[in-house]
């Protein structure tokens, strides 16, 4: 689903503030890919990549 169609689902049927908002989504979302992008960068290849040698 994309961003702008979650969105228009949201204004219909929650508030984006509410407790399982979209705003909760989006910032979990958020953290999740940052995580993800700082492990792979310590480890040095991504979790389906091949590590360069």
């Amino acid at each position: 689903m994309t961003f702008s169609s979650q969105l228009a689902a949201r204004r219909m049927s929650s508030s984006f503030f509410a407790k399982d908002g979209m705003l909760k989504e989006l910032t979990k979302n958020l953290f999740e890919r940052a995580l993800q992008a700082e492990i792979d960068e310590h480890l040095g290849y991504s979790k389906y990549g091949r590590a360069e040698t």
